[in-house]
């Protein structure tokens, strides 16, 4: 028998914490709120967002650092992005978007400044035509959009303890919150953990181990984003006849990368909603395994060879750039997701939800964050029989 299968705790469910605030905290929040339940959100970071977050310089350019888009697998997630579509916080991001294989090894080898690779062998270009979706005018607009009137947000409270009595022969007493500053919140009713696996396992290890155990399961790997603002337009595009289907040369929107340091390579400044000048913005997320060896060193020392691998896939020297940044993202990608798409536990008066949960559909990304978040909320909310009306 699982945990979602005990029965429900006669406790009513009036208050309850949300702890993470990304798109599946956000989602989770958003669904009690829904049902009438007072919702208080706990994030670590300066602003709620998790990786659909948006990073800001000085001189006023931006960058989806984070998650730069998402795609619509399953018919409930579209349904979703339909409304929010509506409401003007989502739009279909139009553009030209590839793959490529840019030689694998000695790409690699060419980004470490191995000076025996001058040239490497000519990429490989092939389209990537899914539709894609952006928060408008920035992917945090999602998550503010689901917060807004959802809950009472802390920013830059990072809880590291749950205090709580343990569900013996019946529901688990109220839970108090302890952050990392040693004070006390609450107490709740319920508790959500929307955070990444790893960290989920250790804030759940004494309170919950059973549930920290399922989080062990699942295994993230982490990344590095580059963020980049040239002075002029990049002007990254294949050369004629290099793409599988013949399409003409045009300049390039966004390429997923099969080899090689680079990932991902995404032009901000064509995104819905972005503000236009003379030069671009782009973002470069980093391949996990190529970024695993080098998590703990300093974020800026991955600049100069993502920037040379870039510099390969163009063809030519870069443009000069009037703003670099980078971000190490500890725990970016699920590798190996939970099959389930939450998990409740309405005796210990426990979910966990999150990306690292892919569901059936098994999406991943923001997808399966919201998906996630919502099915976690909703089970809470019928397994302690408070279900909002048409569910």
């Amino acid at each position: 028998m699982s945990a979602s299968d005990l029965p429900a705790a006669d406790q009513a469910l009036e208050t309850a914490a949300v702890i993470g605030g990304g798109p599946s905290g956000a989602s989770a929040a958003r669904a009690l709120r829904e049902a009438g339940v007072a919702v208080t959100l706990f994030d670590r970071g300066r602003a709620a967002g998790g990786r659909a977050s948006t990073r800001r310089s000085r001189t006023g350019v931006a960058f989806d650092h984070g998650s730069p888009c998402f795609t619509a697998h399953s018919e409930a997630f579209a349904e979703r992005v339909a409304g929010w579509r509506e409401a003007g916080v989502v739009g279909p991001w139009t553009g030209r978007f590839l793959r490529a294989d840019p030689g694998g090894e000695r790409d690699q080898a060419a980004a470490a400044g191995d000076p025996a690779v001058a040239d490497g062998p000519a990429v490989r270009w092939r389209p990537d035509p899914r539709e894609r979706f952006v928060g408008v005018p920035s992917m945090a607009a999602l998550v503010g959009h689901l917060l807004e009137g959802a809950a009472e947000a802390h920013a830059e409270s990072e809880i590291v303890e749950l205090l709580g009595e343990p569900a013996g022969r019946g529901s688990a007493g109220p839970w108090l919150l302890k952050d990392a500053a040693g004070q006390e919140h609450g107490p709740f009713d319920a508790v959500v953990v929307a955070v990444a696996a790893p960290q989920a396992a250790r804030l759940l290890g004494a309170s919950a181990p059973r549930l920290a155990r399922l989080a062990e399961r699942a295994k993230a790997a982490g990344c590095f984003s580059v963020m980049l603002a040239f002075d002029e337009p990049l002007g990254l595009a294949p050369a004629a006849g290099d793409v599988a289907d013949g399409e003409a040369p045009a300049a390039v929107d966004a390429v997923r990368l099969d080899r090689g340091p680079l990932a991902w390579v995404g032009r901000e400044t064509h995104k819905p909603g972005r503000p236009t000048g003379a030069g671009e913005c782009w973002v470069l997320h980093a391949r996990p395994t190529w970024s695993a060896p080098r998590l703990e060193q300093p974020a800026e020392e991955v600049i100069a060879p993502l920037k040379a691998a870039l510099q390969r896939l163009l063809g030519r020297p870069l443009p000069a750039t009037a703003y670099e940044a980078a971000h190490r993202w500890k725990f970016a990608h699920c590798v190996k997701p939970l099959p389930d798409a939450s998990f409740v536990s309405p005796k210990h008066r426990l979910a966990a939800c999150g990306d690292w949960f892919g569901g059936p559909e098994g999406a991943g990304g923001v997808e399966a964050a919201v998906m996630s978040g919502r099915h976690a909320a909703m089970t809470l909310l019928e397994k302690l029989q408070r279900v909002p009306a048409g569910g």
